[in-house]
């Protein structure tokens, strides 16, 4: 109690050890920690949560490779959340690739990940690590000695060639991977999560359509039908994830615009569960984009 006393609202709680953004809320006050602790440590396998301060600002994914003489940055990619629902849970709905960085963001993150693999000894492996930028301030949240979770490995090859998947195993074998597959990238790829409200998933409709129409680049389901949705979940909400490239902020918008008055989920009694709050065309006001000739 009188440590808790000392903590500063509102803060982030989190299990120390899950995965996604399982067990991570935002808190206001004791009463809420007491409540939300008690959640991230459902989550937790070691039995160990983290109450940390909020740090505002843009949040960053940083893709490297660590060969055994430099760092490279393969890719970044933006991650769009908000904090959603009564339980004020975190949802990432959507990930921009590459992240729109200047040339003081981009030499400061080189050097974080110079110093993360120097720090932990890393050779001859793919890590990656989050970030928040927020002016001239990039504060480290995590970092990992493995490839990124989700679609990273997707998106990663797609827009720059290089495979982490690939780079990994190579790792796992001993074997020193080559960059000659990799390439600056030469468009935008947005990754977005399609949210839904609690039910028994039935089926999804439309997206094949947007496929066929080239203005969903890929599709990933994550639910098949009969399968549970927890609305209330940071993951066990996600029915899928469609991807689209543009060259532009308004290119993706305006595809993205397209497929969600488009698409429809339904669940088993045939109504309509699509959270069409969740996309990237309610937060056009919050997102940077680069712009690509």
């Amino acid at each position: 109690m009188v440590e808790c006393n000392k903590i500063d609202f509102p803060c982030i709680v989190k299990p120390s050890d899950s995965n996604s953004s399982n067990g991570i809320k935002k808190v206001s006050d004791l009463e809420e920690l007491y409540e939300f602790a008690q959640e991230a440590f459902s989550f937790s396998r070691n039995g160990k949560i983290i109450v940390e301060k909020i740090v505002s600002g843009r949040e960053i994914n940083v893709y490297c490779y660590a060969s055994k003489s430099d760092v490279a940055i393969i890719a970044t990619n933006e991650r769009v959340c908000t904090e959603d629902g009564d339980d004020k849970s975190i949802k990432c709905f959507a990930g921009i690739m590459p992240a729109s960085i200047n040339e003081n963001e981009e030499e400061k993150i080189k050097k974080i990940a110079v110093d993360i693999a120097d720090a932990f000894q890393l050779s001859n492996t793919v890590f990656f690590f989050q970030t928040i930028i927020d002016g001239e301030s990039i504060n480290v949240i995590e970092c990992a000695p493995r490839s990124g979770g989700g679609l990273s490995f997707y998106t990663i090859k797609e827009c720059t060639g290089f495979d982490m998947i690939e780079a990994a195993i190579d790792s796992y074998l001993g074997k020193e991977t080559k960059l000659s597959t990799y390439h600056s990238p030469v468009t935008s790829m947005v990754v977005n999560t399609i949210y839904c409200k609690s039910g028994i998933f039935d089926r999804i409709d439309g997206i094949e359509d947007m496929i066929a129409e080239g203005v969903v680049h890929k599709y990933f389901p994550y639910k098949t039908k009969g399968m549970s949705i927890n609305g209330n979940s940071p993951s066990g909400g996600r029915v899928g994830a469609f991807v689209v490239k543009g060259k532009t902020k308004e290119e993706i918008i305006d595809k993205v615009s397209k497929i969600y008055n488009h698409i429809e989920v339904f669940d088993e009694n045939n109504n309509s569960i699509l959270r069409k709050d969740l996309n990237l065309t309610n937060y056009t006001d919050k997102i940077v984009m680069r712009n690509f000739k």
